[in-house]
């Protein structure tokens, strides 16, 4: 899941640096630019979706297996599922 979002991280960052390399110098392309800084494709939402949704249901099945064994020491979350959780808590929301 960590190289997942790193990948997704660097990709939005590739584009967004060469958007603004061309945007002063193409009328075109700055408008695109101003067009794509609101919205994501659908694919980014969908996995955003789909990664958040997993982060969500690991913290349902860590927190249901420590009430059910409360005389064994509890599960630790995955930090990345709790940052990815903090990190894109809008994604069930975005269109």
């Amino acid at each position: 899941m960590t190289s997942e979002v790193t990948r997704l991280l660097a990709e939005i960052r590739a584009k967004a640096i060469a958007a603004k390399i061309a945007a002063p110098t193409n009328p075109v392309a700055a408008e695109i630019e101003a067009t794509t800084q609101k919205h994501r494709t659908s694919d980014q939402i969908a996995t955003h979706r789909e990664l958040y949704r997993q982060a969500k249901l690991h913290v349902e099945k860590i927190d249901a297996w420590n009430a059910a064994n409360k005389d064994q020491s509890a599960r630790p979350y995955l930090p990345q599922m709790l940052a990815y959780l903090g990190a894109f808590s809008y994604v069930e929301k975005d269109t």
